[in-house]
């Protein structure tokens, strides 16, 4: 294959061969999980907001459910909704299913919901497997209610979130959309739709996920899904309990137009989701991720996770199997090929930690991929090539040149190799011929053996001034010797007197 010592023909043909491999990978899925694993090792790398949070949790714990029974009776979320509002909380949330009335003091709980728009309540719109869950029935068909729920990942990981659910021709908002717009609109922030009919919040614009999204093929895309950025992933909301809150132990500092969240923090009630950071969470304290994404977006332009169109991603991915195929070609020794690969390694990882923090996923893990694999195919057959090419000279001269003369002939081995043969060239040589007067008439004279001897130590002698010389040996005739010099590497030589000594 005249093709295969063409270097850019050879890169070109790897090149395209791990691309496509890799495009086939990530189409079908095989990559996602592994890709997602990279994506989380970006977001642990990823600094927090240095805005601070309005975000205020107000926790069920196994105390409150051991001093208050479970479920919390309706007096009990009536108290406590009492106590946010008289603290001037801006909006509260309550993450707490409550189709059915729990008595005593249900109608009480009822006036302070009908009173105040800015409680909001759950309730789950389900599937054909999960049942639905109404919200409490004095708030059916207004707008204080929002679905709670949330889409995770096949490994369990919550990486994306849901803004608004079709049930049956109506939309529902989100919980914690429903919470950030009411806050927001305290700031006179009001949602609107772009021009294609996307949700926008002051300058940002939140884009659905598609089933292609960054490293995602195997995902149900269902509803207005958008990719988490977790603004505050590494701190913790201020958290309060249900008793600190009807026992007055909060500071109203603590929570005056704050948005306060009522959820269940008891491990017995096993409400956990699992963040990025592989750090296990209550759900209400997702919720408060997405609210604090939401508000951080709006307020203070927090970048939203976002990927490259298809067409960049795999012009990416084709740009570094080029690259580690041009790199193979030019590879080096082992320090150099170490060095090579380092680097380029270096550069992928720094490019999507950077990109990373400004919002934009790359595919880290294939872009390796891609860089490694090229890499590695190109040095494995360039160095195959280069063997083949090194046993095919030295087979030719090693018993016939010096040392330095076969390392010249590696070093400048282009000129000597062409399409995988020898190439023929035209230069001037000299070639010379020596002999031993009067060989016969002393070798008739001597012992075999002694003559063999003398024989030997001579043309020792003979060929390692001619080595020395950079000539070549081409033969030996009995006494005589055929010497070449001048080839195979062009050069001028000038023996002088050496040879008649």
């Amino acid at each position: 294959m005249k093709w295969s010592h063409k270097p850019y023909v050879t890169v070109f043909f790897i090149s395209l061969i791990v691309w496509s491999s890799l495009f086939a990978l990530r189409t079908s899925g095989v990559l996602q999980a592994m890709e997602l694993l990279t994506y989380d090792t970006l977001f642990s790398l990823r600094p927090d907001s240095e805005q601070a949070s309005p975000l205020v949790l107000i926790s069920e714990t196994e105390a409150d459910i051991q001093r208050y029974g479970y479920p919390l009776s309706d007096g009990i979320f009536a108290n406590s909704l009492e106590k946010l509002l008289a603290a001037s909380v801006r909006v509260i949330g309550v993450d707490k299913y409550r189709d059915l009335p729990v008595a005593p003091e249900s109608e009480r709980l009822n006036k302070v919901l009908t009173s105040h728009d800015n409680i909001i309540w759950i309730f789950f719109v389900g599937d054909n497997e999960q049942g639905r869950i109404n919200p409490p029935a004095v708030l059916k068909d207004s707008t204080q209610i929002g679905f709670n729920d949330m889409v995770n990942d096949p490994d369990g990981v919550s990486r994306r979130g849901l803004l608004f659910l079709d049930d049956n021709g109506t939309t529902h908002y989100a919980f914690s959309l429903l919470l950030a717009l009411n806050y927001l609109a305290t700031e006179n922030i009001q949602p609107q739709n772009d021009a294609q009919g996307y949700l926008q919040l002051s300058n940002s614009i939140f884009l659905p996920l598609q089933p292609s999204t960054g490293s995602y093929a195997t995902i149900d895309t269902g509803g207005y899904q958008f990719l988490l950025s977790y603004p505050h992933l590494h701190s913790n909301f201020p958290s309060f309990t249900i008793s600190e809150l009807l026992d007055g132990k909060i500071p109203a500092p603590a929570l005056r137009d704050k948005i306060v969240l009522i959820g269940a923090m008891a491990p017995s009630l096993s409400d956990y989701k699992q963040l990025p950071d592989n750090s296990r969470h209550y759900g209400v304290e997702l919720h408060a991720h997405i609210i604090d994404q939401l508000i951080q977006t709006a307020l203070h332009d927090y970048p939203l996770m976002r990927d490259c169109s298809d067409t960049i991603e795999y012009a990416w991915l084709l740009f570094w199997c080029v690259l580690g195929g041009v790199a193979s070609f030019f590879r080096g020794g082992m320090v150099r090929l170490s060095a090579i690969t380092s680097i380029g390694l270096l550069v992928l990882f720094v490019s999507a930690v950077l990109a990373f923090r400004q919002g934009l996923w790359l595919p880290l893990l294939s872009s390796v991929l891609a860089w490694l694999s090229a890499l590695i195919f190109g040095v494995l057959w360039f160095s195959t090539i280069d063997r083949n090419e090194r046993k095919q000279l030295l087979r030719l001269f090693e018993q016939h040149v010096s040392p330095q003369v076969a390392t010249a002939l590696w070093e400048k081995r282009d000129e000597f190799f062409i399409g995988g043969g020898v190439k023929p060239d035209q230069l001037t040589a000299t070639v010379m011929f020596t002999d031993l007067a009067n060989f016969t008439t002393i070798a008739e004279g001597m012992n075999p053996l002694s003559l063999m001897n003398w024989l030997n130590e001579y043309m020792d002698e003979m060929s390692n001034i001619i080595i020395a010389k950079d000539g070549m040996i081409n033969k030996y005739i009995g006494d005589a010797i055929m010497a070449v010099f001048g080839v195979p590497v062009k050069k001028l030589i000038r023996l002088g007197l050496l040879l008649t000594h």
